[in-house]
């Protein structure tokens, strides 16, 4: 009986950890490139993040460079300096501030949403830094 109940216990969980595990952030590189003129130590890099339906993500950070975001897709929620979210819906764009605290990342839909991340970084720097 005992062996019978972990089994479905089992059963259970597994796809509740399975879709927890599914359910986190993905990114795709798109381009990396060393910026020209007076810049010099810069670079340009871009990824396009997935962000499944019903994510949420409190986990607060920091990046060590200027970050433009375009959404390709449904909409986030961002939340910078532990203020209140704004909320950006596609075809709208975003900036963080180098060194922002970033509080908050949601996407409340029922799809997935896309957003491409432009990074201008210092080489040497650091695009996420988790906060203290």
């Amino acid at each position: 009986m005992k062996t019978l109940f972990c089994g479905l216990l089992l059963l259970i969980c597994l796809p509740l950890a399975a879709q927890h595990q599914h359910g986190m952030l993905a990114f795709s590189d798109v381009l990396s490139r060393q910026l020209s003129d007076s810049l010099g130590s810069y670079r340009l890099v871009s990824k396009v993040m997935e962000v499944p339906a019903g994510f949420r993500d409190t986990v607060a950070h920091y990046h060590d460079a200027d970050l433009f975001g375009y959404v390709l897709q449904g909409k986030v929620s961002v939340g910078l300096r532990r203020a209140s979210p704004e909320v950006f819906a596609e075809g709208q764009m975003f900036h963080e501030p180098r060194m922002t605290l970033h509080s908050l990342l949601e996407n409340r839909g029922q799809l997935p949403a896309r957003v491409l991340l432009l990074f201008i970084i210092r080489e040497g720097r650091r695009e996420y830094i988790p906060a203290r």
